[in-house]
């Protein structure tokens, strides 16, 4: 989190976000609070976000120190982060009197009257810049150093335009594989630990904003008597269609393989939550180092009362083909081992003890299994696209970027010259193919909780 941004809800509350959207077009992460709530739960999660955040800019607004009774939330927070030693930063709008007289407040509020105060005004482009620019020039890193926009991903579907062809198995793979995700989400939600109506769904990796509800379908929890609300980790690619989609405190973009545990309490001081109900893992595992690590690390992130860690992963020792004279199959396999990005393919079989390892209450392993079988031309083309179709991009990109290296040249050149006979064999209706899928979830609770489950079924 860069910066909180503290305002008077009776006459800050219109600039506030159209100060906090300017910030964000410009790399800012900041923390806004939207909600009224008045209680000691919000009192703690308050002083959270102000401590996670280096800077904190405070707009001026007409009578922002005009006498409240009761709790006054905006003087709590200044001098909290006044003393908590946040870099303050001072913003007047319209209807602020700047020789308005503190003689009378408490020290951290006086200290107001020292500050340099900046002016924003958003009547033209010229004074909207100057205006943003005035707060980020005065903005500071963790470390006091002056603020820098984040360094992009450098992951190669966060800076790149995709093509049809580079995406097509993204969307294949959320298609194919809806059938099993929905049959572990309806599982899950009959789980007996959402104790509220609204569970926070977080995806750790979302490749694809269209086929979201593909994979955690609202309508199903709507159907169980839940409110979904999702959030989580979008590519930089996508992020206006994931604004549209849920709004722009429910997903972040600036995130890579480097920092998504550090990202998710970001995510959570954005949404102003406390944990997630839910945290779904659809291929994403794969392509971290230490995933049983991990595991254990996103567990913490979980609602202590019980939360369900989802995953999907890929395990190439469950692929299954026949009839296959020629070993194309195998082949492909090969390909998928031989490319350094393709991650751990053969997770899936150690997700449940990874599960176990981690302190699960509970963990089910679905027995649903994704293949050609009983599906059509389109279907049996859907299975092949989410399974391989990104080879051939890969490993263009890959004897691009390696032109030395031989594996990956002579691997793109039999892709070039072969994939069309693997497509026939895909649509022949004698042909089977069985995806290494494998899915299934862990329920999470405190220590403290667990003995409230010591009955529950074992799976």
């Amino acid at each position: 989190m860069d910066v909180f941004i503290s305002y008077r809800r009776d006459g800050g509350e219109s600039w506030a976000p159209l100060i906090k959207a300017e910030l964000r077009k410009r790399g800012v992460l900041a923390y806004l609070d939207k909600h009224n709530m008045k209680n000691g739960s919000f009192d703690e999660a308050l002083k959270a976000n102000i401590r996670n955040a280096p800077n904190f800019l405070l707009i001026l607004s007409k009578d922002i120190f005009q006498k409240r009774e009761g709790t006054d939330w905006v003087r709590e927070e200044i001098i909290y982060a006044t003393k908590q030693k946040k870099n303050m930063i001072c913003v007047m709008v319209n209807g602020y009197d700047p020789n308005i007289d503190l003689s009378n407040e408490v020290d951290e509020i006086k200290a107001i009257s020292t500050y340099d105060i900046l002016s924003y005004n958003d009547s033209n482009n010229n004074h909207l810049k100057a205006s943003i620019d005035s707060i980020l020039n005065r903005m500071v890193d963790e470390k006091g150093h002056p603020w820098k926009k984040h360094a992009q991903s450098t992951s190669w579907y966060s800076n790149h335009s995709l093509t049809s062809e580079d995406t097509l198995w993204m969307s294949a793979n959320y298609e194919v594989s809806r059938n099993l995700d929905i049959g572990v989400l309806k599982r899950m939600l009959k789980e007996d630990i959402f104790k509220n109506k609204t569970i926070n769904y977080m995806c750790f990796n979302l490749y694809d904003v269209e086929n979201i509800y593909k994979r955690c379908d609202p309508s199903l929890a709507k159907e169980a008597g839940y409110k979904l609300n999702v959030y989580g980790f979008a590519h930089k690619y996508e992020e206006d269609d994931v604004i549209d989609a849920f709004g722009e405190d429910h997903f972040i973009t600036d995130v890579d393989d480097s920092n998504r545990l550090a990202k998710i309490k970001d995510l959570l001081l954005l949404a102003d939550l406390p944990f997630f109900d839910i945290i779904e893992c659809t291929l994403s595992l794969k392509d971290l180092d230490s995933p049983d690590v991990i595991v254990r690390e996103l567990a913490d992130y979980l609602n202590p009362n019980g939360g369900i860690l989802y995953f999907r992963e890929l395990d190439d020792d469950y692929v299954d083909a026949f009839p296959d004279p020629n070993g194309y199959i195998k082949t492909l396999i090969d390909f998928l081992s031989l490319d350094t990005g393709a991650g751990n393919r053969h997770l899936g079989k150690q997700m449940y003890r990874n599960l176990v390892r981690a302190g699960a209450s509970k963990t089910f392993i679905s027995n649903g299994v994704v293949s050609t079988a009983n599906l059509d031309t389109k279907g049996r083309k859907k299975v092949l696209d989410a399974y391989f179709s990104y080879l051939i991009p890969e490993f263009r990109v890959l004897t691009e970027s390696h032109p030395e290296n031989d594996e990956y040249k002579a691997a793109y050149e039999w892709l070039v010259k072969n994939y069309d006979e693997v497509v026939g064999m895909f649509l022949s209706n004698e042909f089977y193919f069985r995806a290494g899928f494998v899915s299934g979830y862990g329920v999470f609770y405190l220590e403290e909780y667990k003995e409230e489950v010591e009955n529950i079924e074992d799976y």
